[in-house]
């Protein structure tokens, strides 16, 4: 397959052709499929202001000659840069605009296309249990439709999606369709996404030889594609399947490599998710400080995908935990009500439930109360194969929950 650098060639070269082409008509549907693709190379490059600019420019000629399936496209395509800068105000008007144009040329396939954008809009906003209904419909659809690679670009998005219900075990079968899908129509971003989705899922799980396979191929598929910011979040994805009391330099090295990356190609898309992986294994504590303040001020003040805020304030509890910094405990539980209120996904009322719980016991402040929900927690645990999360809540369980009484 060609290079990004060789095709954006070839379209500098055919720019250039079409300038001089006498016939009009065809000159423009030239232009418009060329500024298409230089937008679509820049994003592959992760440059992402040149590939809008470009949009825009292919915009205005096909509104001129009102091209309502370029403009869905061009809707779409704007919208997935939106979604990897993290601007999540954006995101939605734009797969709504394509919904729109799609409707209005009666193209099914654009139609699909663009519900699995909406998808897209919803789990940005961190509105998972809405995220799930749109990927489900898109794949269905695209299903009945005989559209694979629709199914395959969204398939993986309904396991992300579950995460934040806990549905482990759902997320997993999820992971493992989509792979096939994927594979079947060689669609390497799709497969890309569902090994990392399988990866974390496992990490979970704690099958730590699986999640970490899973890892390797996510991250060889970002390498063959050149998405440095993918490459970046599977680094630290990765670390979940590592034992952090042995391999914690390696990890530390693997998370600050994926800071720098992140850093380099844009925050928005993995950026909190990263610092914070980052911050568990720092034995620095201004590390860890500005770390932390350096994220909460991407989430808070410029605008990243939800995923982040779940992420980031996961680890950021179990770094206030790991390090007995209860007043950081307090900041962050609060920071992640504030992030995903007004109704908590029953991740985040998970992790700060459990984060409350394990600061009781560690300041031995054990009260029936405390018990009680330790005993729901590990309930909620065994349930949802939370095996991972579970470890901590057990070994507490073992010393506040006197023999005799089942947990």
């Amino acid at each position: 397959s060609m290079g990004v650098s060789e095709a954006l060639d070839h379209f500098a070269r055919a720019d250039s052709i079409a300038e001089k082409t006498s016939d009009q008509e065809k000159a423009t549907g030239y232009t418009i499929r060329i500024h298409t693709g230089f937008a679509a190379c820049y994003r592959l490059q992760e440059n992402y202001q040149k590939a809008l600019a470009h949009l825009d420019f292919a915009e205005g000629i096909a509104r001129s000659i009102n091209c309502l399936r370029t403009l869905s496209d061009i809707c779409n395509a704007r919208a997935n840069i939106y979604f990897t800068l993290g601007d999540t105000d954006n995101i939605m008007p734009e797969h709504n605009r394509a919904l729109e144009y799609a409707r209005q040329l009666g193209s099914r396939e654009l139609e699909i296309r663009s519900i699995g954008g909406l998808g897209d809009a919803y789990y940005a906003r961190g509105e998972m249990d809405k995220a799930q209904l749109k990927f489900h419909n898109c794949c269905r659809l695209a299903r009945e439709e005989g559209l694979i690679e629709l199914d395959a670009a969204h398939r993986a998005m309904i396991g992300w999606s579950r995460i934040y219900q806990l549905e482990m075990d759902e997320a997993r079968i999820d992971a493992l369709e989509a792979i096939e899908v994927a594979r079947s129509c060689n669609h390497l971003r799709g497969e890309m996404n569902a090994h990392s989705l399988l990866g974390f899922v496992y990490s979970e799980l704690m099958e730590w030889d699986l999640g970490q396979e899973h890892g390797r191929i996510a991250v060889d598929i970002a390498e063959r594609m050149g998405s440095y910011n993918f490459r970046a979040a599977f680094l630290v994805f990765s670390n979940r399947s590592m034992d952090e009391t042995i391999e914690r330099e390696k990890m530390y090295e693997m998370a600050s490599e994926a800071a720098v990356t992140s850093r380099k190609y844009g925050l928005g898309f993995h950026g909190p998710a990263i610092l914070g992986g980052l911050m568990l294994v720092s034995d620095d504590e201004e590390e860890r400080h500005a770390l932390a303040s350096e994220a909460e001020q991407i989430i808070v003040d410029q605008g990243s995908v939800a995923h982040n805020y779940f992420w980031f304030y996961q680890f950021a509890l179990q770094t206030a935990l790991n390090n007995r910094e209860w007043k950081n405990l307090e900041r962050f539980r609060q920071g992640l009500m504030r992030q995903d209120g007004p109704s908590l996904t029953p991740w985040s009322e998970y992790f700060i439930q459990r984060s409350r719980v394990l600061e009781d016991c560690y300041r031995n402040r054990i009260t029936d109360e405390t018990r009680r929900t330790l005993a729901d927690l590990l309930e909620t645990s065994h349930r949802h194969k939370l095996s991972k999360s579970a470890r901590e809540l057990e070994a507490a369980a073992r010393c506040c929950i006197p023999p005799g009484r089942k947990p």
